[in-house]
């Protein structure tokens, strides 16, 4: 991932929202960190909503993708207790499909754990309850 883009993604630049939902966003969309995360990985672990919101309406589908040890945004967010991102990417697998909803929720990372397991282990109740309830 480019560096410049990585920088504002965890700073949580409003021109990078405002350029993701422009046509040709594809360019920011598509690219990926030395470990895999992608944009929605980068903005879930520094707890950047406005700007996962912004990735999330151009390219939904990035909600499944997992960096090389099989992490979803989901994954990240729950490890670190990002309470308001959790339901951003919950809310967002719910709109386009149930069973996507609960697929995301069960998918394991390289270690077996799914976004639950990440929440306990760390002590994030609250995130822990609200996957209970969405599963």
């Amino acid at each position: 991932m480019d560096l410049e883009l990585y920088n504002a993604a965890i700073h949580g630049s409003s021109e990078l929202s405002e350029k993701l939902t422009e046509v040709g966003s594809n360019i920011y969309l598509g690219q990926f960190t030395s470990q895999n995360n992608t944009i929605l990985h980068v903005a879930a672990k520094s707890g950047q909503r406005k700007l996962a919101e912004d990735v999330l309406y151009s390219n939904s589908s990035l909600l499944y993708e997992t960096n090389m040890r099989d992490n979803t945004a989901l994954h990240i967010a729950a490890r670190l207790g990002h309470l308001e991102m959790i339901r951003l990417i919950v809310n967002k697998a719910k709109e386009q499909d149930l069973k996507a909803d609960r697929s995301l929720l069960r998918m394991t990372n390289l270690k077996g754990d799914t976004a639950l397991h990440e929440a306990v282990r760390n002590g994030h109740y609250e995130v822990a309850m609200l996957l209970i309830d969405e599963d």
